[in-house]
């Protein structure tokens, strides 16, 4: 793990890309002083003050600690059972997800909480959108690409960051 400033091209062109798939009311006004703890050269966590964003190889999500962000989101409620599997690793797959509160399109940003406490146990890309989703009775439905427990969220844990 290593910890750099993001330089200003870079960070510029991260806001761009979040700007395409995000709310702009989700997003900093500004991204001078962008920070990132890389994992690896695939995972990271880049923060600017209370901001906190996962990327995981070309792909952006919020952070799950960050509450604010997660709840600007689609999202879809899952079976308790499948909460397990999921917080392994796993995508979400259709027999487990039970409701459907929220429209999303393909390829969006779409968050997991379990149906028992409402928790975002996962954030992830929606392989379908919301209504295909709905009529299909198996198959993957969100790729998962941050979970409670996975490797950027242990590395925050032992940073303090959360």
């Amino acid at each position: 793990m290593r910890s750099r400033s993001v330089p200003r091209e870079e960070a510029e062109e991260i806001y761009t890309q979040l700007l395409k798939k995000w709310a702009k009311e989700v997003l900093p006004k500004r991204f001078k002083g962008l920070l990132a703890l890389e994992l690896d050269d695939r995972r990271a966590l880049l923060m600017l003050d209370d901001f906190r964003v996962v990327r995981v190889g070309d792909k952006f999500v919020p952070f799950l600690a960050d509450t604010k962000r997660v709840e600007a989101f689609p999202y879809v409620i899952v079976d308790i059972s499948a909460v397990r599997f999921i917080c392994n690793g796993a995508n979400v797959m259709r027999p487990g997800v039970k409701a459907f509160p929220t429209i999303f399109r393909k390829g969006d940003v779409v968050v997991v909480k379990d149906e028992k406490y409402q928790k975002a146990v996962a954030v992830g890309e929606a392989s379908v959108s919301s209504e295909e989703a709905q009529q299909l009775t198996k198959g993957p439905i969100i790729i998962n690409l941050h979970y409670v427990g996975d490797k950027i969220w242990e590395m925050a844990k032992e940073k303090g960051i959360i």
